[in-house]
């Protein structure tokens, strides 16, 4: 075993490693940390701020040799990025050899950072001295090379990574979250095995992912999964997805980009999806989700309505409108145009997309006795007749459009759209743009669900 000494060596006394391995050789110190900083850019700034706020990690030493024999200068051969942040923070001018424009930034928050920096905490820094760099390439060349084989630092995956910031305080990750809760409603046993082994970057895709949330019931709320509906409702979806990526023919690239969730969720299955009129008395977590206190049935409650956005369609309403073109087209048109400065245009687009979206679902469910050419108020009707029949939207939940179709100042009014194009003393009120669509963005919502059901 060779031969070592832990003891603590004054920091200007610490020389970065001028045959460092992450980049070319150099010739001088300040070249060295110029480089450094090229290359680590962010992630030197990163590292300094947390020995800042944290110190230096007491558990991994930084190993040097010394110079010359009876030298006080010693060679930094791992720990050079700590070593770097902690001369750059301590003595700030050594950021003047970061003259170029492109270390603007970084050099900027160097500066500010040391500021704040106790220098005088860092005076000595604890090493652990090795005869030679020989001896001292064993312990490197394992910690920056993997777990060969189990003699280097065998990595967590990621279900130890994400238990481990549970435990600790941190924020559970959304797939831990939603890992946990499953196992807590599902009596399927080989399941809970194999979401043990499951790469929760995969469920992640998914969480993140604001179609997919809304398709299965749940929000996340600073980090959280929430939900309106019951647990009876809300575990289908999940389950679903816990069984879809543990399927050993699911692949990642099912749903690596958009367009792959997109057509995952189109595809999921009727059953699998929730009864959103089977609302919970409150919104909950589902972290804090127990057996023994179940959520309770309440009344269905509506969300507050607002006018304080620019566009008719707020963001949080994601439809997925693969075909035909046109109504995607009207439908992202919506999303983007400032309602406020343009109501005129908005309103009749509101009126276009509604009629566009009626001719689609009585087209791709076949609905009888209604056709393109009929009256906007009759195929609401039709349309509200089907959804009612699969109980899909109860006679309540109808009633807001009821309202809006016998009212001669509503935008679903025949009237109103006649005067909006004919009467030039008619102008929409952008407020009302806004009311009319919260009040029938349910509606639609269901509308094409169901039509992307029947693709």
């Amino acid at each position: 075993m060779e031969s070592t000494e832990i003891t603590e060596i004054p920091i200007e006394n610490l020389r970065i490693n001028i045959e460092n391995p992450r980049f070319k050789d150099t010739t001088n110190q300040r070249e060295a940390i110029k480089i450094m900083v090229d290359r680590q850019g962010e992630k030197l700034f990163n590292l300094a701020e947390d020995i800042s706020k944290s110190g230096l990690n007491p558990s991994d030493l930084t190993m040097v040799i010394r110079e010359d024999i009876g030298s006080s200068l010693f060679t930094v051969l791992e720990g050079n990025r700590r070593i770097t942040a902690i001369k750059l923070l301590s003595n700030p001018e050594l950021l003047d050899v970061l003259s170029e424009a492109k270390f603007k930034t970084i050099k900027k928050k160097f500066l500010n950072l040391a500021k704040t920096f106790d220098s005088d905490l860092y005076n000595n820094i604890k090493c652990v001295v090795f005869e030679n760099r020989d001896e001292a390439n064993h312990w490197i060349f394992l910690k920056h090379t993997g777990e060969n084989e189990g003699t280097g630092t065998v990595r967590w995956d990621t279900p130890a990574q994400e238990k481990f910031i549970a435990k600790v305080g941190g924020r559970t990750p959304l797939a831990l979250q939603a890992i946990e809760f499953i196992k807590k409603v599902t009596d399927d046993e080989e399941l809970k095995k194999r979401l043990d082994e499951v790469k929760p970057t995969n469920l992640t895709r998914l969480l993140e992912d604001p179609t997919v949330r809304k398709t299965i019931g749940i929000n996340k709320i600073d980090g959280e999964l929430q939900t309106d509906l019951m647990d009876s409702e809300v575990k289908k979806g999940l389950i679903q997805i816990g069984k879809d990526i543990t399927d050993p023919n699911f692949k990642v690239n099912d749903i690596y980009y958009k367009k792959d969730r997109l057509k995952y969720i189109k595809k999921f299955p009727q059953k699998s999806k929730p009864d959103k009129t089977k609302l919970a008395d409150s919104s909950w977590a589902l972290t804090s989700y127990d057996k023994k206190e179940k959520p309770k049935l309440g009344k269905k409650k509506k969300a507050p309505l607002s006018t304080s956005r620019k566009y008719v369609i707020p963001d949080e309403c994601i439809l997925i409108i693969e075909k035909p073109k046109r109504i995607n087209d009207v439908y992202v048109e919506l999303r983007k145009l400032d309602v406020d400065k343009f109501p005129n245009a908005s309103g009749i687009l509101v009126r276009v997309f509604l009629e566009l979206c009626l001719d689609k679902y009585i087209k791709s469910v076949k609905l009888a006795n209604v056709k393109e050419s009929d009256s906007l108020k009759r195929k609401i009707n039709k349309v509200k007749q089907d959804l009612l029949s699969k109980k899909l939207l109860s006679q309540k939940d109808l009633k807001s459009i009821d309202f809006h179709l016998s009212d001669e100042n509503s935008l679903l009014h025949m009237t109103t759209l006649h005067a909006y194009v004919h009467n030039m003393n008619f102008s929409p009120i952008p407020d009302n743009l806004k009311l009319t669509w919260d009040n029938i963005q349910e509606f639609v919502e269901i509308l094409w669900d169901e039509i992307n059901e029947k693709r």
